[in-house]
């Protein structure tokens, strides 16, 4: 073979190689499409970070404690903070290439437990996005995709109520973010 069709080889997977990593990197790292908006707000109950309330079949049925276990805005705050920090400790610094699934699913009930307790109108559409990758997360088998986009909307989140810096990264997966962001 000659030089030159050598060095055309050589390009020609350099190219290909290239391509193959961007293709990655933007799967991984890029903006998926918006999670199915939800049809209605619905008002959600909040409790203690570690406990647990019992949802009755409806809303109008809720009892006196469990109105008082909802959480406040910071409690609220407290719970964004705390799964961003989950999620930074297990999908964090390429350590969403070895996912724990079972680990992953435990944490979607808790997840889904307390998101009910968050009574913030403002948060209620991304509320329901997040039920609905956690409800995915917890049934097997775990999609990196939705792990990766739980941990999105709580990076998201925690930027904008607890004023955490996010690295510097700012994803723009919240209706709550485009919200405030438009009214700055």
């Amino acid at each position: 073979m000659t030089d030159t069709k050598v060095m055309t080889i050589i390009i020609a997977s350099l190219a290909i190689i290239g391509i193959c990593g961007a293709i990655l990197v933007n799967f991984f790292f890029q903006e998926k499409e918006a999670v199915d908006k939800p049809e209605k707000n619905l008002q959600l109950e909040t409790v203690e970070e570690d406990s647990v309330v019992e949802k009755t079949s409806s809303h109008s049925q809720q009892t006196t404690k469990e109105t008082e276990e909802l959480f406040d805005e910071e409690e609220t705050n407290k719970f964004i903070d705390k799964v961003h920090s989950f999620y930074n400790e297990t999908t964090g610094f390429g350590k969403y290439k070895s996912l724990d699934s079972i680990e992953q699913q435990e944490y979607a009930r808790t997840i889904l437990k307390n998101l009910d307790k968050i009574q913030d109108p403002a948060l209620q559409e991304d509320v329901e996005s997040i039920k609905k990758l956690a409800e995915r997360v917890k049934t097997s088998p775990v999609e990196l995709d939705d792990v990766l986009y739980l941990h999105r909307y709580f990076h998201d989140l925690d930027i904008i109520l607890n004023k955490d810096d996010g690295d510097g990264k700012y994803w723009g997966v919240t209706i709550y973010g485009e919200l405030y962001y438009k009214s700055s």
